[in-house]
């Protein structure tokens, strides 16, 4: 199965109004993501980006790390000191290819914009191993022209070759034929090649999409911004469709989530407060009150996703009668009171015994031991974390991979002995099944909320 790589926009494209620590805290997130790069914006030299990219590049641990230069020569050496100190830097060269473009903003004929290409690429590749040239605005680009600019760049050293729907233009029946056409001056075998796409029009994912079906290597998607195909959309479509296609990418599925989330609320601070209930988002948000009968708790359960009997519906509103008398009720009150009470039955699988190795030097491994109809089911593997290798771990043991809709961890107590609860939403068939763990251990409450998910499950799936 082919391996798509994945880069990541988020910084690039909407960090301008982020704090300094609001840039570092979505950095953390990204990484957690799984994406394969993370770019960031065009290198102005100022002590200010120079300390937050030196930041940068102490935080990521998994992805490349990607600085975009200017399109002037001499401008490689100070973007690469920046980042040299990432574990994977990489350079990027972004030159627009467009006759509109070159005229416009780079003031210069197509001679001498493919001379230009040549040169910076050449600097960057002195520098640093990893250099992506990004061809801008090439979909508009003179076809014989743009093949021309794409070997430049090639012979220059490029590890990565980025064809980009700057305008948003291109139609997903459209992109097959150019992905096609533009192989022919990138060698597949030495030189990656990638594709950005435009979302103005909704089409970038489709496009995306289109493109990884023509030969296409990485895409780039970014988290909340507008104008950028989703991170979030990206993934769903290789966990629903991925085999279909023949790819896969190296997304996180089990903190991404969680990530993007947390991601989203600091771009759009103002948005997420002040949303009225019941309108568009990544969750409804409302308040519920003592005074709220239990149609109304069940239309916000089914707001969330869920599809509960009546019976179980009649023990949620009996949680949250006796939970609304000290507090209001929101939407991840509710979810906890869901996983906690609804669907419930007999457990077809118990935690005997866990064991997890982690570190910085190696990736972090799980052993489970769950028991079932009285024998012991052994499951051993690796992730992207310890929660992470502990899900593929029962997985593995189930012999099932399910779609991780949501993970969420919090403190509900105080001090070093706090207690963590963890919530656990896997979807199967289209359906949501929450779980709930507490623990002091929050790998052994995720563990907990994993399983509790999946007796709900298999306990359904019993009765059919």
């Amino acid at each position: 199965m082919k391996r798509i790589k994945v880069c990541d926009l988020t910084l690039r494209e909407g960090s301008k109004d982020l704090s300094f620590r609001e840039k570092l805290e979505v950095t953390k997130l990204l990484d957690n993501t799984g994406a394969d790069v993370i770019e960031t914006g065009e290198f102005s030299s100022s002590r200010t980006e120079v300390l937050f990219l030196h930041s940068v590049c102490g935080i990521v641990k998994n992805a490349a790390v990607c600085c975009t230069l200017r399109p002037e020569p001499g401008s490689a050496k100070a973007a690469f000191d920046a980042i040299k100190a990432a574990a994977k830097p990489r350079l990027r060269v972004a030159v627009p290819v467009s006759t509109v473009q070159m005229e416009y903003i780079l003031r210069k004929k197509p001679a001498a914009v493919s001379e230009l290409i040549g040169k910076l690429v050449a600097e960057a590749r002195e520098l640093c191993p990893d250099v992506e040239f990004s061809a801008l605005d090439a979909t508009r680009a003179d076809r014989e022209f743009l093949k021309i600019a794409l070997k430049s760049a090639c012979e220059a050293g490029a590890a990565a070759i980025c064809v980009c729907d700057s305008a948003g233009t291109m139609l997903p029946s459209e992109v097959g034929e150019f992905i096609e056409d533009v192989k022919s001056a990138v060698d597949g075998e030495k030189v990656a090649l990638a594709a950005e796409f435009s979302n103005a029009s909704g089409l970038g994912g489709a496009c995306a999409v289109s493109a990884i079906e023509a030969g296409v290597t990485m895409i780039k998607a970014a988290v909340g911004i507008a104008g950028v195909p989703s991170l979030e959309a990206a993934a769903a479509v290789f966990r629903a469709r991925g085999d279909a296609i023949g790819c896969q990418t190296g997304l996180n599925h089990t903190l991404l989530g969680h990530s993007c989330e947390q991601i989203a609320s600091m771009l759009h601070p103002a948005a997420r407060s002040s949303a009225p209930a019941g309108s568009a988002g990544s969750r409804e948000e409302f308040t519920l009150n003592r005074e709220d009968d239990i149609k109304t708790v069940s239309d916000a359960v089914a707001k969330l996703g869920y599809e509960l009997s009546g019976d179980d519906m009649a023990k949620v509103f009996e949680d949250f009668s006796r939970l609304s008398q000290k507090k209001p009720i929101g939407p991840r009150e509710l979810e906890a009171i869901v996983a906690g009470c609804a669907m419930q039955g007999a457990p077809v699988y118990k935690l005997k015994s866990f064991v997890i190795t982690t570190g910085n030097l190696f990736s972090p491994s799980a052993q489970v031991c769950l028991e079932k109809d009285g024998r012991e089911l052994h499951g051993i593997s690796m992730g992207d974390g310890p929660i992470d290798a502990s899900f593929m771990a029962i997985e593995s043991i189930v012999g099932h991979h399910f779609e991780l809709d949501d993970f969420q961890i919090r403190s509900v107590t105080e001090g070093r002995e706090a207690m963590g609860e963890a919530i656990v939403k896997l979807r199967k068939g289209g359906k949501l099944y929450p779980g709930k763990g507490l623990s002091t251990d929050i790998i052994g409450s995720s563990i907990h909320a994993f399983l509790n998910a999946l007796n709900k499950i298999c306990g359904e799936e019993a009765q059919v």
